[in-house]
């Protein structure tokens, strides 16, 4: 066996907290960050991401391959698994996730391999694809026609990269709060929470 390094998947570390509307509204910012960091460092799911670059304002093709062995032609197959959570009117859910600066994601084949496809559910769990997310956690491979039973082997490490919180009500996503880089902004965190909060109905409970 022979061990592959793959290119164009990252790990993410998810989580989604249900939090009471009237609570959401008066919470205030370095409390929402500590609950968020709390959840993502105890209780967090790992998913994957397969990774899609920007091509002229829209996504381009899967960036998934082996690394340094352009011979293995290399494919995703999707299907779409959506699931829409039935969120209280009187509630609000929290869906977050990390993602880090670096990325080792292998996997393990035998020596002559010619393709690889991998086989993902896409749940973007009603949000994360409104930022060109593609995530799954349920995923398998076909190599050379045949069904393999391999998984990813992965770690993640370094800086954050991105974090992002996004708001949804019993009527949708209502919005979200980024930060993209390893450096928090806590003036541009508290903003973008004061927005969020506005777009909510019924806001005059809301603690600035």
């Amino acid at each position: 066996m022979i061990k592959r390094k793959v290119k164009g998947i990252k790990e993410l570390m998810f989580y989604q907290h249900e939090i009471d509307k009237e609570e959401f509204l008066k919470i205030k910012s370095d409390q929402l960050r500590e609950l968020v960091d709390s959840k993502l460092h105890d209780e967090s799911t790992l998913i994957f991401n397969a990774e899609r670059p920007v091509v002229d304002g829209g996504m381009g093709s899967f960036e998934f391959c082996i690394e340094g062995d352009k011979k293995i032609n290399t494919s995703i197959n999707c299907d779409e698994d959506i699931s829409n959570k039935v969120i209280d009117k009187n509630k609000v859910q929290l869906t977050f996730f990390e993602r880090l600066e670096n990325h080792n994601i292998s996997i393990e084949t035998h020596d002559k391999v010619k393709t690889i496809v991998l086989n993902v559910n896409i749940d973007t769990l009603g949000c994360l694809d409104t930022l060109g997310n593609k995530t799954f956690y349920d995923y398998s491979f076909t190599i050379d026609g045949e069904k393999n039973n391999i998984s990813f082997e992965s770690e993640s490490y370094g800086s954050v990269d991105e974090k992002v919180i996004f708001v949804i009500s019993s009527e949708g996503l209502i919005g979200s709060i980024n930060q993209f880089g390893p450096f928090l902004d806590k003036d541009e965190f508290e903003l973008q929470l004061i927005n969020v909060k506005k777009t909510i109905p019924n806001n005059k409970n809301m603690i600035i």
